[in-house]
C-alpha cells in the first residue's frame, strides 16, 4: 500500500513540475529558461563540490556525543560543524565568484553574462549556513 501511494505521490509531482516548466516558459520565454538551466548547473556543482561528505561527518559526530551524554561536547560539536560549512560555503562561493568570468567564457562559452553567476556566488553561503541549521534539528531530534 505504501509503495502505490509513493508512487502516485511521486507522478502527480512530476506532473505539477512539469507544467508548472511550461507556465514559466511560456512566461519568461526558451532563452531565459536556458540561461536559468546554464547557471543553475554551476550553481549545483559549486555546491556538490563543497557538500561532499559534510552531512556525514557533522551527523555521527554530534549525534555520537549527544548519545554519550555529552551534551556540552555535543553543542562543540554544532558549534565546530557550523563554523567548517560557513567556511565551506565562503569558500565555495569565492571561488564560482572569482572564476565567474573563466565559467561564463569556457564552460558557458559566453551565453551568459557574469551578473547570473555573481548573484549565484552571494547565494551559496545563505544555502549553507541554513542548511545547516535544519541539520541540527535533525541530528539533536535524532540523538535526545
Amino acid at each position: 500500500m505504501n509503495g502505490i501511494i509513493l508512487t502516485i505521490t511521486s507522478l502527480i509531482m512530476k506532473s505539477i513540475s512539469m507544467l508548472f516548466g511550461i507556465y514559466v516558459s511560456n512566461k519568461i520565454g526558451s532563452e531565459a529558461l536556458g540561461v536559468f538551466n546554464l547557471v543553475m548547473s554551476v550553481y549545483l556543482f559549486a555546491i556538490t563540490l563543497a557538500t561532499s561528505g559534510l552531512n556525514i561527518a557533522c551527523t555521527y559526530l554530534v549525534s555520537e556525543q549527544f548519545e554519550k551524554g555529552n551534551v556540552l561536547d555535543g553543542l562543540k560539536a554544532v558549534k565546530s560543524c557550523l563554523i567548517f560549512s560557513l567556511l565551506l560555503g565562503l569558500g565555495s562561493s569565492l571561488l564560482v565568484f572569482s572564476f565567474s568570468n573563466i565559467i561564463s567564457q569556457n564552460w558557458l562559452k559566453s551565453m551568459v553574462s557574469c551578473m547570473p553567476l555573481y548573484l549565484v556566488a552571494t547565494r551559496i553561503t545563505v544555502y549553507f549556513y541554513f542548511k545547516r541549521f535544519k541539520w541540527i534539528f535533525f541530528c539533536t531530534k535524532k540523538s535526545i
